[in-house]
């Protein structure tokens, strides 16, 4: 067995790439002063092979949240892909070398991985006939090594199945870059413990489609400190809050948080963020789900507007209100009936306060 890895890391050493790792590249444009990536960290080694004509670029990781709701192969596609991908790794396991470990590379470079990404790994952990120390070997070489992203979240998911402690570290390095995210979060639920805190730590750190697919994991938990999170930094992205604010809110259960008497500051901003997302959704906007399928919609905007004239506010805070105004004076759905299902005494409360904290604007007259 010690001459077959050898003679695997003797490959590697001398197999050429066209381009730096997509691990190297992730690993040198790490931000050490907060969230993301440096300049030019978004940018992969293998970018020039995801320019869709006429040179339409995807936001790394947006095509795995597409892939996700779609089915873009038919059945047999699929199943021929995932077939070539078993016998490819069969032949891996059983005779490694510069041909089948090429073979395993040109399979694995799938652009829509997640697509087969599933029933791929399943073949893998039930075939007993495989030797995993040789899988594992190459696809972690592979997983530091290659260029190609496609490669990289097969190596990744599959190193993730065998639970190697030395690996956490690596992968919540690759998944600072969102293209990563998904697949890291999914390695170290697969083979590793304290996934919770791994997940937290890893959607501190990312800000476009990495943290919605981490906070969509994240929803269901009992923690205080990811809740706060989720509360106070969940809903912030680079893409839209309105992807994720309903679902924070029923998961921090804002209408208790805003019920209570006093609030601090960050509290206050998360809970406009989530408010103002849900209101921006309003009628079902795009493919999120608004203000009107929160059903302690009507409490928990009273309770906000109460806080407002208590803590200090920023213009941002006032557009929350604004929304909040213009959505609840027009709330006319189809036929002219209402779509928010509130009561009248709340309605006209909230509109009472609202217009108030609107005049008080202004005059620029901000409360402490």
């Amino acid at each position: 067995m010690q001459s077959r890895l050898e003679n695997i890391q003797e490959y590697f050493n001398l197999r050429e790439y066209p381009a730096p790792s997509a691990f190297e590249h992730v690993s040198n444009h790490i931000n050490p002063h907060g969230p993301g990536l440096m300049p030019g960290g978004e940018t992969l080694p293998d970018e020039d092979d995801f320019i869709e004509p006429p040179g339409v670029k995807w936001a790394p990781g947006a095509r795995d949240a597409v892939i996700s709701q779609l089915v873009l192969l038919n059945s047999a596609e699929k199943a021929d892909w995932i077939e070539r991908f078993v016998q490819s790794i069969k032949n891996l396991s059983g005779s490694p070398g510069n041909e089948t470990i090429r073979e395993f590379e040109s399979v694995l470079k799938y652009p829509d991985t997640l697509g087969v990404i599933d029933q791929a790994l399943k073949r893998i952990v039930t075939d007993t006939g495989l030797n995993q120390t040789v899988i594992y070997y190459i696809c972690r070489n592979l997983f530091l090594r290659s260029p190609f992203r496609g490669v990289v979240k097969f190596a990744m998911s599959i190193m993730g199945l065998y639970g190697v402690p030395q690996d956490i570290d690596l992968f919540k390095i690759i998944g600072r870059h969102d293209e990563f995210t998904i697949y890291s979060a999914v390695a170290l639920a697969v083979g590793g413990e304290d996934t919770e805190s791994h997940w937290l730590d890893m959607a501190k750190k990312v800000t476009g489609w990495g943290r919605i697919h981490l906070v969509l994991r994240l929803v269901d938990s009992k923690n205080p400190e990811v809740l706060d999170f989720l509360l106070k930094e969940g809903c912030r992205n680079d893409i839209m809050p309105e992807y994720t604010a309903l679902m924070i809110a029923e998961a921090v259960d804002l209408v208790s948080i805003l019920s209570k008497k006093k609030i601090d500051s960050a509290s206050f901003r998360g809970a406009g963020i989530i408010l103002k997302a849900l209101f921006a959704s309003y009628g079902g906007i795009g493919p999120f789900e608004g203000i009107e399928l929160y059903k302690d919609g009507a409490p928990a905007v009273k309770n906000y507007l109460n806080h407002f004239k208590k803590i200090k506010t920023d213009d941002k805070d006032y557009e929350t209100v604004s929304i909040i105004f213009q959505i609840l004076l027009g709330d006319k759905g189809p036929y002219g009936r209402n779509l928010l299902d509130w009561k009248i005494e709340d309605r006209e409360y909230i509109l009472k306060t609202a217009g108030e904290i609107l005049e008080m604007r202004k005059t620029r007259t901000y409360r402490l």
